[in-house]
């Protein structure tokens, strides 16, 4: 019987499948814009804004496959009031009215328990720590900070800056910051299971 390596080029180790995974505002923006490619199989019309993003197609496509997964698995997206806020602040009303209307929506899926098992730390737990975490701003710490108090295992974003803390945030809090096509191989093979 021979032996087969399979090596994950992913920057988190598997943890285990998620149950609730929060949307960084990063990522309300291209779910937003390519709405009708995510959620509804149409062909994907790239923008100049997702062109310029590293890997943006790659990502996107990715993420079209996590939100088809989730819905499959009972996984809860999460959207908080901090990342509403920074909706507003981009001044497009179309855009924070349809991010309002998603986060009801998710918030009514089927298996969201907002006070579910996440990860062993807090948001209080993380506050601890943040200074010496190195790069992150205050709007990327509310919004981990949220994260885990909303009891999240995954923190998804389209940033590649954050991946600079990835692994200190995720040994310090369990909290995994992943991008789409990272939390996509994560879940394959759950997927595959619930499909």
């Amino acid at each position: 019987m021979s032996r087969v390596t399979v090596r994950w080029k992913c920057r988190v180790p598997f943890l285990r499948p998620p149950t609730r995974v929060f949307l960084d505002t990063s990522v309300l923006q291209p779910l937003f814009e390519n709405g009708a490619f995510i959620f509804e199989d149409a062909p994907l019309v790239p923008s100049r804004r997702l062109s310029r993003m590293p890997d943006g197609v790659n990502q996107v496509e990715s993420l079209r496959k996590v939100v088809a997964a989730t819905r499959l698995a009972g996984v809860a997206l999460v959207v908080s009031d901090a990342s509403l806020v920074e909706v507003a602040d981009r001044g497009r009303q179309d855009y924070l009215e349809w991010a309002e209307i998603a986060r009801s929506w998710w918030e009514d899926e089927p298996g969201d328990d907002l006070f579910g098992e996440g990860p062993d730390a807090s948001g209080f737990a993380f506050l601890a720590f943040q200074d010496s975490v190195g790069y992150l701003s205050d709007k990327d710490r509310q919004l981990v900070g949220d994260a885990l108090d909303l009891g999240c295992e995954y923190f998804l974003t389209m940033e590649t800056r954050l991946s600079r803390v990835a692994r200190r945030v995720l040994d310090d809090t369990g909290l995994a910051i992943v991008r789409p096509t990272e939390l996509w191989q994560l879940m394959r093979p759950w997927h595959v299971l619930v499909a």
